[in-house]
Parts: structure tokens; C-alpha cells; sequence
């Protein structure tokens, strides 16, 4: 789930017991707190490289999304900008009612707005390059079968809940208890996956054309940012999905699909119907499906 930042409310590796991380210090690295108020995660972050040289990068990876969160924190505290919304496009992708399909080359801010705002969805082909896609599928395969094996011990590159920069963990037990039934492991949990996801992310311009349609800065949900390796007889239902955000919400809902699906693998019904309301319990709702079909693997992420 991508949504405002401001005012909104390959072998497996074994797991080993590894140490809580501790809190992380910011009064011990001058000048980050000016660049984390003005959202410059990644000069945070080189600002920490530079002092800590034997930090390595799994580590860097964890630091880097404490950092996110933080400069998150910070900067919804702050005003929120002044954006027009919701965005408006004439542009005519088809007969409503139909799925509206473009290859990557074609996407550009009117060809979103006019599938989210009018067909309540736009599926991209190919939008991520087939090895992204590998990548992600086997750091998946690595997540899942780390988590399977046990639970409850944390491994510092696939299964290590997201923490503040004080060392709180992020986010309820419930919300990852709902994911781990749905065949789902939070992106955040797991800093080798979410390093590769955001720079995927930025390979093909994730950030800037969803910023272009938000008006402002995205940022990701914990609770939405999900990997998946779902079961065929996994249980699920119709249902809107984020309607737990709340309309007042400015986001969108991206799927990507890493494999084949919907024929002898899981895989989403989508109602091609724009809805303006969380429509009433029972029913079927969608928003958005942004992604890419490549073949092998069984996985995916949203």
C-alpha cells in the first residue's frame, strides 16, 4: 500500500539466534536530526555508514527502515502540503466494465489516474524486469521456510520484526497473525527483502508515479507492505481491500505479481468497478492492481 507520507493517519539461510537489535542512538551522529525533518533517509543513512564502518550491509538494511519509519514520523507530525484531490484524467482506456491493460512503456500519470479513478484498477505488464522478479520470488522461497521453521526465533536477514529507532517493535501482533494466516510476511520484517523491493521500486519509477498521483511524497504501510506464497487452499474472501485505512485515506493498493496464477496457482478475482465508498461488509471492492506476470516460482508481493 503506497499512500501519503503527511497527516496520513540463492539457498536458504539458516536461522540463527541472533541478539535484539538496541536502540539506535541519533544523539551519537551530529546532523542527522536536520536531515531526517527534511526526509533525507539515505543521507541519513551515509551519514551512519560513514561513522560506523563496521556495520555491514544487513545491518545498514535494518538501520535504513528505522530510518524511513523515523523520518516518517517526523514528517506527519509536520503540516500537511496543500494537494488537489482527488486527481482527474479524460483519458479513455476502454469500455468500463473491462480491465484496463497497458504494457510498462505506456504508463504515465494520466494512464494511472484514468484506471484507478475511473476503472478502479490498471494492470501493467511487465512493469519489473524478469530478474527483479526472480530475485524476489527466491528471497520470498528464503522468508517463507525461515518463518516455517520456527516461528518464534528471529534471523537478522528474513524474519526480524521492524523496530523504532528506540528498539519498540512496530506495529501489532494481530495485523502479522492475520498476514502469517493468509499466507503473508510482512515486507518490513525481513531487511534483505525490503532492501531489494525498494530498489526495484526505484528501477522502474514505482516512487515517482505514484507520487505524481498522490501530489506529494509516498510512503509504504507496514500493515499493506506484504509478501506472499499463498497456498491454493488458503482461505480468503471478497473484501475491499484497505478499507480498514478509512476514507480520508489517499493511497494505492499495488500488487505485484512474480509468477504465474490464477489457473493452478492462487491468484485475485477483480471486480473492474471504480468505488467511491467502502461498500457494506459481504461485499466486493478493489482499487488498484499494478504489476507484472513472469513465469516459474509461486509468489508474490503487495
Amino acid at each position: 500500500m503506497l499512500g501519503r507520507l503527511a497527516r496520513r493517519s540463492g539457498a536458504p539461510a539458516l536461522v540463527q539466534q541472533v541478539p535484539r537489535p538496541a536502540a539506535l542512538d541519533l544523539g551519537a551522529y551530529p546532523g542527522i536530526d536536520a536531515l531526517l525533518d527534511s526526509g533525507d533517509v539515505l543521507g541519513a543513512l551515509a551519514l551512519i555508514r560513514d561513522r560506523e564502518p563496521g556495520f555491514d550491509e544487513l545491518r545498514l538494511a535494518r538501520v535504513e527502515l528505522q530510518l524511513r519509519n523515523e523520518a516518517f514520523e517526523r514528517v506527519r507530525r509536520s503540516p500537511a502540503p496543500d494537494v488537489e484531490w482527488p486527481p482527474v484524467s479524460d483519458k479513455d482506456l476502454g469500455p468500463q466494465g473491462q480491465l484496463p491493460e497497458i504494457t510498462a512503456d505506456a504508463l504515465d500519470r494520466e494512464t494511472l489516474i484514468a484506471g484507478v479513478r475511473t476503472y478502479g484498477i490498471l494492470i501493467v505488464r511487465g512493469l519489473f524486469p524478469t530478474d527483479a522478479c526472480a530475485d524476489l520470488r527466491a528471497m520470498i522461497d528464503n522468508s517463507v521456510d525461515t518463518f516455517s521453521r520456527d516461528r518464534n526465533q528471529e534471523d537478522p536477514a528474513w524474519n526480524m520484526p521492524l523496530r523504532t529507532v528506540d528498539g519498540d517493535v512496530l506495529g501489532a501482533a494481530a495485523f502479522r497473525a492475520f498476514n502469517h494466516a493468509a499466507g503473508g510476511l510482512a515486507v518490513g520484517d525481513a531487511p534483505a527483502v525490503s532492501q531489494r523491493v525498494l530498489a526495484a521500486f526505484e528501477e522502474v519509477g514505482v516512487r515517482d508515479i505514484v507520487q505524481s498521483y498522490l501530489g506529494e511524497r509516498p510512503a509504504v504501510s507496514l500493515e499493506k507492505w506484504t509478501m506472499r506464497k499463498v497456498p491454493a487452499d488458503t482461505g480468503s474472501s471478497w473484501h475491499q481491500d484497505g478499507a480498514f485505512l478509512g476514507t480520508d485515506k489517499h493511497t494505492l493498493n499495488m500488487w505485484v505479481a512474480l509468477s504465474d496464477c490464477g489457473e493452478r496457482a492462487s491468484g485475485l478475482d477483480i471486480v473492474a468497478k471504480r468505488f467511491d465508498h467502502i461498500v457494506a461488509t459481504g461485499t466486493a471492492g478493489s482499487l488498484l492492481l499494478l504489476g507484472c506476470l513472469s513465469r516459474g516460482g509461486g509468489a508474490g508481493a503487495g
